[in-house]
């Protein structure tokens, strides 16, 4: 069975249908990834393809898991798109937006917040076939030199 999360989605988007809201990262990359289901009292809204539209995300801001809702937003063909971060008062403080080419692999991912909350950048993929070959950060519009 295979699942439309790809490896450079670090803020996992619970998707409705195959195991329920089950799939995360362990379904997504198997061996010694993680997964971490909704508890009890986790709520998501789900759009018209059965995709979340809000819910619950779990981000690493200081080395520990920390529960923040989300709104997530699908392109045409609904995949994820964009994350947005909101505050306990329901405003985006961090915005994640996807960039992908016309295979649907992810090549791009913009992070966009206050650096206590987040680690702001434009980072890129390289891929060969399905395979990832490289994750780099932009640095003034330039990839860094080696």
């Amino acid at each position: 069975m295979q699942h439309d999360l790809d490896p450079p989605v670090l803020l996992a988007a619970f998707r409705r249908g195959v195991h329920g809201y089950r799939i995360g990262l362990a379904a997504a990359f198997g061996g010694g990834a993680r997964a971490i289901i909704p508890g009890a009292g986790d709520t998501f809204s789900v759009n018209g393809q059965g995709s979340a539209a809000t819910g619950p995300i779990w981000v690493n801001t200081v080395g520990v898991p920390a529960r923040f809702n989300a709104k997530f937003t699908y392109d045409g063909f609904n995949r994820l798109r964009k994350v947005e971060r909101l505050n306990s008062s329901g405003v985006v403080v961090v915005s994640v937006t996807y960039t992908r080419d016309g295979l649907g692999r992810i090549i791009g991912k913009l992070v966009q917040g206050p650096p206590p909350e987040c680690r702001p950048g434009d980072f890129r993929y390289a891929w060969r076939g399905r395979r990832l070959l490289e994750e780099y950060e932009m640095i003034s519009g330039q990839p860094p030199r080696t």
